[in-house]
Protein backbone atom coordinates (compact mmCIF):
# COMPACT_ATOMS: atom_id res chain seq x y z
CA UNK A 1 0.00 0.00 0.00
CA UNK A 2 1.54 3.37 -1.00
CA UNK A 3 2.34 5.88 1.73
CA UNK A 4 0.13 8.94 1.39
CA UNK A 5 1.67 12.29 2.23
CA UNK A 6 0.94 15.95 1.68
CA UNK A 7 3.48 17.78 -0.43
CA UNK A 8 3.58 21.14 -2.11
CA UNK A 9 5.61 24.27 -2.73
CA UNK A 10 4.30 26.04 0.39
CA UNK A 11 2.61 25.22 3.70
CA UNK A 12 -0.87 26.42 2.74
CA UNK A 13 -0.91 23.86 -0.08
CA UNK A 14 0.33 21.11 2.24
CA UNK A 15 -2.41 21.91 4.76
CA UNK A 16 -5.07 21.68 2.03
CA UNK A 17 -3.70 18.39 0.75
CA UNK A 18 -3.52 16.94 4.27
CA UNK A 19 -7.21 17.74 4.76
CA UNK A 20 -8.09 16.04 1.48
CA UNK A 21 -5.90 12.97 2.05
CA UNK A 22 -6.48 12.32 5.75
CA UNK A 23 -9.97 13.82 6.11
CA UNK A 24 -11.60 12.73 9.36
CA UNK A 25 -8.48 11.12 10.83
CA UNK A 26 -7.32 12.88 14.01
CA UNK A 27 -4.59 15.47 13.51
CA UNK A 28 -4.48 16.73 17.11
CA UNK A 29 -6.15 16.10 20.44
CA UNK A 30 -6.74 18.53 23.29
CA UNK A 31 -7.05 17.35 26.87
CA UNK A 32 -10.18 18.42 28.74
CA UNK A 33 -9.60 16.21 31.77
CA UNK A 34 -7.23 13.56 33.12
CA UNK A 35 -8.61 10.95 30.72
CA UNK A 36 -10.81 13.10 28.47
CA UNK A 37 -9.30 13.96 25.10
CA UNK A 38 -11.02 15.84 22.26
CA UNK A 39 -9.67 14.92 18.80
CA UNK A 40 -9.52 17.41 15.94
CA UNK A 41 -9.46 15.94 12.44
CA UNK A 42 -7.30 17.15 9.58
CA UNK A 43 -10.38 18.41 7.76
CA UNK A 44 -11.78 20.23 10.79
CA UNK A 45 -8.42 21.86 11.50
CA UNK A 46 -8.01 23.02 7.91
CA UNK A 47 -11.57 24.30 7.52
CA UNK A 48 -11.37 26.17 10.83
CA UNK A 49 -8.03 27.60 9.72
CA UNK A 50 -9.57 28.76 6.43
CA UNK A 51 -12.36 30.50 8.35
CA UNK A 52 -9.85 32.19 10.66
CA UNK A 53 -7.71 33.25 7.68
CA UNK A 54 -10.78 34.75 6.00
CA UNK A 55 -11.52 36.83 9.10
CA UNK A 56 -7.89 37.91 9.34
CA UNK A 57 -8.02 39.14 5.74
CA UNK A 58 -11.27 40.97 6.55
CA UNK A 59 -9.50 42.52 9.57
CA UNK A 60 -6.85 43.91 7.26
CA UNK A 61 -4.03 41.36 7.33
CA UNK A 62 -2.23 41.71 3.99
CA UNK A 63 -0.07 39.24 2.12
CA UNK A 64 3.40 39.26 3.68
CA UNK A 65 2.32 40.93 6.93
CA UNK A 66 3.97 39.85 10.18
CA UNK A 67 1.45 38.59 12.77
CA UNK A 68 2.50 38.23 16.42
CA UNK A 69 1.82 34.94 18.21
CA UNK A 70 2.49 35.12 21.97
CA UNK A 71 1.55 31.77 23.53
CA UNK A 72 2.77 28.40 24.70
CA UNK A 73 1.81 25.08 23.13
CA UNK A 74 -1.96 24.62 22.66
CA UNK A 75 -4.33 23.81 19.80
CA UNK A 76 -5.17 27.49 19.29
CA UNK A 77 -1.47 28.15 18.64
CA UNK A 78 -1.60 25.61 15.80
CA UNK A 79 -4.89 27.08 14.57
CA UNK A 80 -3.55 30.65 14.62
CA UNK A 81 -0.42 29.59 12.76
CA UNK A 82 -2.55 27.82 10.14
CA UNK A 83 -4.75 30.89 9.70
CA UNK A 84 -1.74 33.15 9.30
CA UNK A 85 -0.17 30.89 6.66
CA UNK A 86 -3.43 30.53 4.73
CA UNK A 87 -3.85 34.29 4.37
CA UNK A 88 -0.31 34.64 3.01
CA UNK A 89 1.18 36.29 6.09
CA UNK A 90 4.06 35.21 8.36
CA UNK A 91 3.90 34.55 12.08
CA UNK A 92 6.17 36.00 14.76
CA UNK A 93 5.98 33.46 17.60
CA UNK A 94 7.20 33.77 21.19
CA UNK A 95 6.33 31.83 24.37
CA UNK A 96 4.70 33.13 27.54
CA UNK A 97 8.08 33.51 29.22
CA UNK A 98 8.75 36.62 27.13
CA UNK A 99 9.65 39.76 29.12
CA UNK A 100 7.90 43.11 28.65
CA UNK A 101 11.01 44.56 27.02
CA UNK A 102 11.17 41.62 24.62
CA UNK A 103 7.49 42.09 23.76
CA UNK A 104 8.16 45.70 22.81
CA UNK A 105 11.37 44.94 20.92
CA UNK A 106 9.99 41.98 18.95
CA UNK A 107 6.62 43.49 18.03
CA UNK A 108 8.15 46.85 17.07
CA UNK A 109 11.03 45.32 15.13
CA UNK A 110 8.67 42.99 13.23
CA UNK A 111 6.15 45.79 12.62
CA UNK A 112 3.23 43.66 13.78
CA UNK A 113 -0.23 45.21 13.51
CA UNK A 114 -2.13 42.08 14.61
CA UNK A 115 -1.07 39.98 17.61
CA UNK A 116 -2.49 36.75 19.07
CA UNK A 117 -2.14 36.42 22.85
CA UNK A 118 -2.83 33.26 24.82
CA UNK A 119 -4.65 34.62 27.86
CA UNK A 120 -5.70 37.61 29.96
CA UNK A 121 -2.25 37.98 31.52
CA UNK A 122 -0.56 38.42 28.15
CA UNK A 123 -3.43 40.61 26.98
CA UNK A 124 -2.86 42.98 29.92
CA UNK A 125 0.90 42.97 29.41
CA UNK A 126 0.70 43.84 25.72
CA UNK A 127 -1.93 46.53 26.30
CA UNK A 128 0.23 48.04 29.06
CA UNK A 129 2.97 48.53 26.44
CA UNK A 130 0.65 49.75 23.68
CA UNK A 131 2.02 53.28 23.93
CA UNK A 132 5.37 51.90 22.82
CA UNK A 133 3.84 49.83 20.00
CA UNK A 134 2.79 52.35 17.34
CA UNK A 135 1.94 49.67 14.74
CA UNK A 136 -0.35 47.61 17.00
CA UNK A 137 -3.98 47.65 15.86
CA UNK A 138 -5.64 44.36 16.84
CA UNK A 139 -5.23 41.90 19.73
CA UNK A 140 -6.76 38.41 19.42
CA UNK A 141 -7.12 36.24 22.53
CA UNK A 142 -6.95 32.45 22.36
CA UNK A 143 -8.54 31.23 25.59
CA UNK A 144 -12.04 32.71 25.15
CA UNK A 145 -14.89 32.15 22.70
CA UNK A 146 -16.40 35.65 22.89
CA UNK A 147 -14.82 39.08 22.76
CA UNK A 148 -13.25 40.00 26.12
CA UNK A 149 -14.02 43.66 25.46
CA UNK A 150 -11.78 46.67 25.20
CA UNK A 151 -11.37 46.15 21.46
CA UNK A 152 -9.77 42.71 21.96
CA UNK A 153 -11.14 39.95 19.72
CA UNK A 154 -11.56 36.25 20.54
CA UNK A 155 -10.08 33.69 18.16
CA UNK A 156 -13.32 31.69 17.84
CA UNK A 157 -15.32 34.88 17.36
CA UNK A 158 -13.15 35.47 14.30
CA UNK A 159 -13.62 31.86 13.17
CA UNK A 160 -17.41 32.34 13.19
CA UNK A 161 -17.04 35.62 11.30
CA UNK A 162 -14.92 33.86 8.71
CA UNK A 163 -17.46 31.06 8.33
CA UNK A 164 -20.20 33.62 7.65
CA UNK A 165 -18.05 35.30 5.00
CA UNK A 166 -17.26 31.91 3.41
CA UNK A 167 -20.96 31.01 3.36
CA UNK A 168 -21.56 34.21 1.38
CA UNK A 169 -18.97 33.22 -1.23
CA UNK A 170 -15.74 34.75 0.12
CA UNK A 171 -12.80 32.91 -1.49
CA UNK A 172 -9.94 35.29 -0.72
CA UNK A 173 -8.04 32.52 1.07
CA UNK A 174 -7.80 30.52 -2.15
CA UNK A 175 -6.58 33.65 -3.95
CA UNK A 176 -3.92 34.31 -1.32
CA UNK A 177 -2.76 30.69 -1.30
CA UNK A 178 -2.45 30.79 -5.08
CA UNK A 179 -0.04 33.73 -4.77
CA UNK A 180 2.34 32.04 -2.32
CA UNK A 181 5.83 31.05 -3.46
CA UNK A 182 8.46 28.77 -1.85
CA UNK A 183 10.74 31.72 -1.06
CA UNK A 184 8.00 33.67 0.76
CA UNK A 185 8.56 34.17 4.49
CA UNK A 186 6.47 31.87 6.69
CA UNK A 187 7.87 32.65 10.13
CA UNK A 188 10.12 35.16 11.87
CA UNK A 189 11.54 33.49 14.99
CA UNK A 190 13.33 35.70 17.51
CA UNK A 191 16.26 34.45 19.54
CA UNK A 192 16.13 34.39 23.35
CA UNK A 193 18.11 37.60 23.69
CA UNK A 194 20.65 36.16 26.12
CA UNK A 195 23.53 37.74 24.18
CA UNK A 196 21.82 41.03 23.40
CA UNK A 197 18.57 42.16 21.82
CA UNK A 198 16.56 39.28 20.28
CA UNK A 199 17.35 38.79 16.60
CA UNK A 200 14.84 37.66 14.00
CA UNK A 201 15.54 34.41 12.15
CA UNK A 202 13.76 34.37 8.78
CA UNK A 203 12.44 31.02 7.52
CA UNK A 204 10.71 30.59 4.17
CA UNK A 205 8.11 28.06 3.07
CA UNK A 206 10.90 26.19 1.29
CA UNK A 207 12.77 25.91 4.60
Amino acid sequence: MPILKAQGSHLAEMYRQAAEIFGDLPAFATRRGATDWHPVSFREWYETGVALATALIETGVARGDHVGLLADNRFEWILADCGVQLCGAADVPRGRDVTDEEIVHILRHAGTRVVFVENETLQRRVLAQSGRLPDLETLIRMDVNESPGGGVRAIYELVEEGRRLRANGDRRVEERAGELRPDDLFTLIYTSGTTGAPKGVMLTHAN
